[in-house]
């Protein structure tokens, strides 16, 4: 098992303003779901990318991608839930390696 500092928001809106009131390297990867209340997860990720474009970010959802295709395939990578944790752990080791 892997050992990270995690932070949580509780909607998009909220993981938005820590990370734009953030300093560059405060955070070192994203993970936010595509439906989440107030801000989505593809909203999200542009104002990020837009911000800090090195900012690896990774994009799950349990609903069809057909709408946000281009999104996701601009991701640093993408979780199809439900997922194994194991899944996330190789997916974060690979991102932050």
């Amino acid at each position: 098992m892997m050992d990270y500092g995690v932070m949580s928001a509780k909607d998009g809106a909220v993981a938005w303003e820590m990370v734009s009131e953030s300093q560059p390297g405060e955070y070192n990867l994203i993970i936010t779901d595509i439906n989440m209340p107030k801000m989505g997860g593809i909203e999200l990720f542009r104002k990020v990318k837009e911000k800090f474009p090195d900012m690896p970010i990774i994009l799950m959802t349990g609903y069809g991608i057909e709408k946000v295709k281009q999104d996701v395939e601009k991701a640093d990578g993408f979780l199809a839930k439900p997922f194994e944790l194991d899944d996330l752990n190789q997916l974060v080791e690979k991102i932050l390696s």
